[in-house]
């Protein structure tokens, strides 16, 4: 498969159109790129070269939409247990980093993978959370890895955690998937209220999502 990056910025903004749509994601909360991308500056990319994150990665990062809710909203699942990943400067899991504080390190010092490993220099990971499905891009092949917390693969190496915790899936038909989940309702996101702490997305056949699909 071939990398295209604007097929990987078209479904997760078609993600996010779709939970704004379903009164869940506010708008205002969505920081959308310039018509020439994101500046180097904005997404660190000196730090993440350093990390030994890709050009094509960095150039990924550079037309992403990025979530980046106030405090008082609380955090936001785009999907069951999964939190997007914001790496524009001010809200980055590399924010209080520089380039020269960051010889010697490896992006497992920062959380930005589901398991610590020799990730490739062309992967990058969009989501996360503890019991999160990892959205994790590969540029160099062109597919999605969605990693969960559960093996799927007990024969794949354990240097390799992305073939271990997921499938290679083509990224327009993975988001596609995605995208009927959520509009099928087997995937409910339920916002910020008395049952909650935070914007949750949850099966539809859990409590929550039952709630509010009556």
């Amino acid at each position: 498969m071939t990398f295209d990056r604007d097929v990987v910025v078209r479904c997760i903004q078609r993600h996010y159109d779709l939970l704004v749509r379903a009164a869940y994601l506010d708008p205002s909360i969505i920081q959308q790129p310039p018509p020439s991308g994101w500046t180097e500056q904005d997404i660190m990319a000196d730090v993440l070269r350093v990390l030994g994150r890709s050009e094509a990665v960095i150039d990924l990062l550079r037309h992403l939409p990025y979530i980046s809710a106030p405090r008082n909203l609380g955090r936001y699942e785009i999907y069951e247990e999964t939190t997007p990943i914001n790496y524009l400067r001010d809200y980055s899991p590399l924010r209080d980093s520089t380039a020269d504080s960051c010889h010697g390190k490896t992006v497992d010092d920062f959380d930005m993978f589901p398991a610590d490993a020799d990730w490739p220099s062309s992967f990058i990971s969009l989501t996360g959370g503890r019991e999160a499905t990892w959205w994790i891009i590969d540029t160099e092949e062109g597919v999605v890895f969605p990693a969960g917390v559960y093996t799927v693969d007990s024969d794949a190496p354990d240097e390799q955690p992305w073939r271990q915790l997921a499938r290679r899936r083509d990224v327009q038909e993975y988001f596609d998937e995605v995208y009927d989940e959520i509009v099928a309702l087997k995937q409910v996101p339920v916002p910020k209220g008395s049952r909650s702490w935070y914007h949750r997305v949850v099966p539809g056949e859990d409590k929550e999502g039952l709630v509010s699909d009556s």
